[in-house]
């Protein structure tokens, strides 16, 4: 297999964190409500859903406008995989290979199976669809 990279663009990027946020707000909230019904106090959702908001687009508005550095990326070579999370590299042989998954869970994830080591775990929307569709065939050709 020759080199081929698929990279986050910086859209891609941002869309990924909101989707996250976004997510893992609503589990805040019903977290919050079960916790509010149980102990018989008060709940102010919109306090929650203001702050998270405002904290995402301070984020997402430093990434998209003073970020300069790399995002995640996924770089497949003969011998295995380079999976690099903004600057920190994770290297995996093919050997070492065990599959992948797509978690059903809110936000979902795809997990790439490690013999041995800690799964290669990312955001679904990481990649763009396209990109996650080139994703895919590659893992399914190499677990074969």
């Amino acid at each position: 297999m020759n080199r081929l990279e698929l990279s986050q663009s910086k859209y891609q990027g941002v869309f990924c964190r909101f989707y996250e946020m976004i997510s893992n707000l609503l589990w805040y909230i019903v977290l919050a409500a079960v916790i509010s019904v149980l102990f018989s106090t008060k709940f102010d959702p919109l306090i929650l859903v203001l702050t998270t908001f405002v904290c995402t687009f301070m984020f997402a508005a430093y990434i998209w406008f003073f970020y300069s550095g790399r995002s995640k990326r996924i770089v497949f070579l003969k011998d295995g995989f380079e999976f690099y999370n903004y600057e920190n590299k994770r290297t995996v042989n093919w050997s070492e290979y065990e599959g992948y998954k797509i978690t059903k869970s809110i936000p979902s994830e795809i997990r790439i199976k490690v013999h041995d080591r800690t799964d290669v775990v990312f955001s679904y929307y990481t990649f763009s669809s396209a990109q996650r569709t080139k994703l895919f065939d590659i893992l399914d050709e190499c677990r074969e």
